[in-house]
């Protein structure tokens, strides 16, 4: 039995309905009567679709008042991620009036946006690399919500991701790669979502792979206002470490992706933190 892995058993379970949509990412005969299922399964989740839905079709000429109408005005990428979104909003709900925890949860979000675009762009799953990316610091969060003080001094302190890892092990004996790679097996998650998960801040040399993917997002994030804890990522430098295979694909002034960020983090957060 290696070290933290008490800790492990201790976090809380991920929610029911956010494993059976990951899992029907690998599933090509969901549909989308069933995956209106699976989120109808979730009330409280089903009402944040409704209203996410609601606020991403602003310009619909009718309110949205199911799931299914969501599905049907937004399609079912578009919900799926939204989905998500929420599910991991309602399990990082406890600990999100902790400044310097909810500030992870926006950068896991920022993150999670920038992959999905990447990962089109090189004609990589979109909504896998979506998931795979919100998903890569779950490690973090379920040792946030077992240490939330000590983390959120963590969070206001550690400079660098070697400071910051080195740290976690000081406090619960793993890294949050090392619980997010225990957490992701505990929960069955696919082969690929845990590859991420554990290896997002050592990604493979090959920049199109998923787990390299969802680093450089990470990192662009940090530069463009999300940054994980107090590891600010200077923009002009990031660009030009960013591999030419995805550096390409990016526009020139990569500023320019602030307001799709602000718009995507300040919707998976607005049901969090009153204003």
């Amino acid at each position: 039995m290696g070290p933290g892995h008490a800790i492990i058993k201790r976090i809380p379970p991920f929610p029911a309905v956010g494993m059976r949509l990951i899992q029907a990412l690998d599933d090509d005969s969901a549909d989308i009567g069933g995956i209106v299922g699976m989120i109808q399964s979730d009330v409280g989740i089903s009402a944040e679709i409704i209203r996410l839905s609601n606020s991403a079709a602003a310009a619909a000429k009718h309110r949205i008042t199911t799931v299914r109408q969501g599905v049907l005005t937004l399609g079912i990428n578009h919900i799926r991620r939204i989905a998500m979104a929420a599910t991991v909003s309602s399990y990082v709900a406890p600990i999100a009036r902790n400044r310097p925890l909810l500030n992870a949860w926006k950068h896991s979000v920022a993150t999670a946006q920038l992959s999905a675009m990447l990962a089109s762009a090189v004609k990589r799953d979109a909504e896998k690399a979506y998931t795979s990316a919100l998903l890569s610091d779950i490690g973090l969060v379920g040792l946030m919500l077992m240490y939330p003080a000590q983390y959120s001094i963590l969070l206001s302190s550690a400079t660098s991701i070697r400071c910051l890892l080195d740290s976690e092990r000081t406090i619960s004996g793993l890294s949050h790669c090392e619980a997010g790679e225990q957490l992701a097996g505990q929960w069955s998650f696919p082969d690929d979502i845990r590859q991420v998960v554990a290896y997002h801040h050592h990604p493979p040399a090959e920049a199109t792979e998923p787990a390299a993917i969802a680093h450089w997002a990470g990192r662009l994030a940090s530069a463009l206002g999300y940054p994980l804890g107090a590891i600010v990522e200077d923009l002009a430098g990031v660009a030009t470490l960013v591999p030419p295979q995805l550096r390409t694909l990016l526009p020139e002034d990569i500023s320019e992706l602030a307001p799709a960020l602000d718009q995507a983090v300040g919707d998976a957060v607005s049901s969090l933190v009153p204003c």
